[in-house]
């Protein structure tokens, strides 16, 4: 879907990232419910009566509500470190560094509403981003035709209907039982607080095929989608007291190395051209590649006993 000046949405990208981590029996069927143009407008970021530094504050009208978002900035990646990596005319890998600013990513929430969260960039000149406030989640993004700094908020509706099953018709479930002498209910269990005090650090691999490059036929556009992404996986997983760091962006702007359409890891095609490329210049903890043509649910299968 595009909004009406042609801007890209982000929710499928945002669900194919995400849905090994949910551990969901199938993924939703998502569509946009309605939208409409507001104008946002900064407001000073105020806590018992004292401005706070390095916060920002914006307040909007949705739904024939106002709603005021406070949000501080977060970092995704260093400053100017982050490699580029591209094709030359000849398909081979080239690195580059002209990703973009690196302080314009921010993390917050809507001013009383508990557990609502705000993910949004400022990166080219307005918000982008998404919000969650209740049950409901909006989507917002710059209406780069609008000489009004206007802005275009669509509702993100899922259809409980729409889920499926994950695994293939043929799947059998090999499930190991513990012995009758355990009993988990005695069995020690971590404080949740002493995990809290020690964050931990995921470093990602951001990856486009050729097939995804050709929606966008654009390095600058990819870039975008693909930091947009990030900012909100990193959001997601703070809740896990885990930080989302990139690493690196490549982007297949000529052709794909190998056949994308084998998604067998660590055997397929791409699996062995990733590991004998990048992993001897180190090996991130988890990567995803976007891909126009697939894969479909019976083409994959997630693995048993793995950390969801």
């Amino acid at each position: 879907a595009r909004s009406p000046c042609g801007q890209p949405l982000l929710l499928l990208g945002l669900w194919a990232v995400l849905a090994p981590v949910q551990c969901s029996p199938g993924h939703p069927s998502w569509r946009y419910s309605s939208s409409e143009v507001v104008t946002p407008r900064k407001e000073l970021h105020r806590d018992k009566s004292v401005q706070v530094l390095g916060w920002l504050c914006y307040s909007l009208r949705v739904a024939e509500q106002r709603h005021v978002i406070h949000m501080w900035h977060k970092k995704l990646f260093s400053p100017g470190h982050l490699p580029l990596m591209t094709q030359d005319d000849q398909g081979a890998l080239q690195i580059d560094y002209p990703i973009g600013p690196s302080d314009c990513y921010y993390l917050g929430y809507l001013e009383e509403i508990p557990l609502s969260m705000v993910t949004l960039d400022t990166c080219y000149g307005g918000l982008e981003g998404i919000m969650n406030l209740d049950d409901l989640t909006y989507e917002i993004k710059t209406l780069m035709c609008s000489e009004r700094l206007e802005h275009i908020v669509y509702q993100i509706v899922a259809d409980a209907s729409g889920t499926g099953p994950a695994f293939r018709p043929d799947h059998k479930e090999d499930r190991q039982s513990l012995p009758p002498e355990v009993d988990v209910s005695v069995a020690p269990r971590v404080i949740s607080r002493m995990l809290a005090t020690y964050p931990s650090v995921m470093s990602a691999l951001d990856q486009f095929s050729n097939s995804m490059y050709c929606v966008y036929n654009n390095v600058t556009m990819c870039i975008k989608f693909l930091l947009q992404i990030s900012n909100m996986v990193d959001s997601f997983y703070k809740g896990l007291v885990l930080n989302f760091w990139l690493i690196a962006v490549l982007i297949y702007d000529v052709q794909d190395p190998t056949r994308m359409n084998d998604y067998n890891v660590p055997y397929g095609p791409y699996a062995r051209y990733r590991a004998a490329t990048f992993l001897p210049y180190g090996d991130p903890s988890t990567s995803f590649i976007f891909n126009r043509d697939g894969p479909n649910l019976t083409q994959f299968e997630s693995e048993l006993y793995v950390l969801c």
